[in-house]
């Protein structure tokens, strides 16, 4: 599929509210993302985990986000319509998960 339109934006973004795997964001039915920034931020009284995956592959295996810190990725991942991204947290009401990126229509 190809597209002619890109714009940057931001494509998703969540507070963490449980353990289980949440859902960042899905692709919309004819959109391509190209994810280029992702930012877990924790603002919180202590350090917590998370996992996160894209299209159903690990970017984040599990990883410690400090108090008071933003753990931030940079980088090029490409998703196409229906394909999701998924973050796991450790610990409940501590992350929040920023996904900024180009959307093709």
């Amino acid at each position: 599929m190809t597209f002619s339109t890109y714009q940057y934006a931001r494509l998703a973004g969540q507070f963490l509210t449980t353990t289980g795997a949440t859902t960042i964001g899905t692709v919309p039915a004819s959109t391509q993302w190209m994810v280029q920034d992702i930012e877990v931020a924790n603002a919180a009284g202590s350090a917590a985990t998370i996992i996160l995956t894209m299209g159903g592959f690990i970017v984040f295996p599990i990883l410690t986000v400090p108090v008071n810190q933003l753990l931030h990725w940079t980088g090029l991942y490409v998703l196409n319509a229906g394909e999701t991204i998924v973050a796991t947290a450790g610990t409940a009401n501590i992350l929040t998960v920023t996904v900024h990126g180009q959307t093709g229509v």
